[in-house]
């Protein structure tokens, strides 16, 4: 297990150009972390030129871009609608592995509608899934569908989808706060969800939720939940991705948590 940081971690910084990318791969580097994802929209653009120079900041740096993250939208009514952004998403996941990314983080994309049927818009997000999973195979990437947006949310219903699109290249990203906030903050469901999703997550997306005087997680217990990752084999990275206290502030307290609680684990069971 590794740890990384994605610029969603400091969004609103992004949000109100308080921070461009390469201020990004020079705070997280002067931490010592060496992988980071990009979310799609903090990047400036889109083109070529943009993106090599980029890549070359980053090994200024000595960060590698291990993932890209977006907020795509699967559960249109409009079948014209959902087809072109099966387009754009096909796009970026091809320009995610040019820039080296070995895993894009997905949603499945929408609220639930009042004017579809639930178990349609299911059936939607499957299908565009059957297609991204095309694509993922074709140039070599994972898919990680993270546990975010109103369908398919809930643990049950994510493995539900995993099994309907059935594809090595496409697994769960577990997200422990919205997690969290699915099971009604009950500790006890909460656990048991992630020993759920824990074992099929090809990405983790590590949102904290304030921390005590001792610097702990007011309501995750992450040296637990790093030990249902170590348990379940998970080799891949948990990705700093949010805060709910101020960003510069909470990233060095956040940092520490996530790298004790991630030893913490690997000892305990013989790694």
């Amino acid at each position: 297990m590794r740890i990384a940081c994605s610029t969603s971690a400091f969004d609103e910084l992004f949000k109100t150009h308080q921070m461009i990318i390469s201020d990004f791969f020079k705070l997280v580097s002067s931490f010592g972390i060496e992988a980071v994802e990009l979310q799609v929209e903090h990047l400036s653009s889109l083109n070529k030129l943009y993106i090599a120079s980029l890549l070359k900041e980053a090994e200024r740096e000595g960060v590698s871009i291990v993932a890209l993250s977006f907020n795509n939208r699967f559960g249109f009514p409009n079948e014209d609608a959902r087809d072109e952004e099966l387009k754009r998403i096909s796009h970026l996941m091809r320009m995610a592995r040019e820039m080296g990314a070995n895993v894009v983080r997905l949603v499945t994309g929408e609220s639930k509608r009042i004017e579809a049927r639930y178990e349609e818009q299911k059936k939607w997000v499957v299908d565009a899934f059957l297609k991204v999973a095309e694509v993922a195979e074709e140039i070599g990437i994972s898919v990680a569908i993270e546990n975010c947006d109103e369908v398919c949310l809930h643990p049950d219903e994510l493995l539900w989808l995993l099994d309907e699109v059935n594809s090595p290249y496409v697994g769960a990203c577990l997200n422990a706060f919205n997690l969290l906030k699915s099971c009604k903050f009950d500790s006890k469901t909460f656990y048991e969800a992630a020993e759920m999703l824990a074992p099929f997550s090809m990405h983790s997306r590590v949102v904290f939720t304030g921390f005590d005087d001792k610097g702990n997680d007011r309501l995750i217990n992450y040296s637990r939940l790093m030990c249902i990752f170590a348990e379940s084999e998970y080799d891949g990275f948990h990705c700093i991705a949010g805060f709910h206290s101020e960003p510069l502030d909470s990233f060095p307290i956040a940092l520490n948590l996530l790298l004790n609680s991630i030893e913490e684990a690997l000892k305990s069971f013989g790694v």
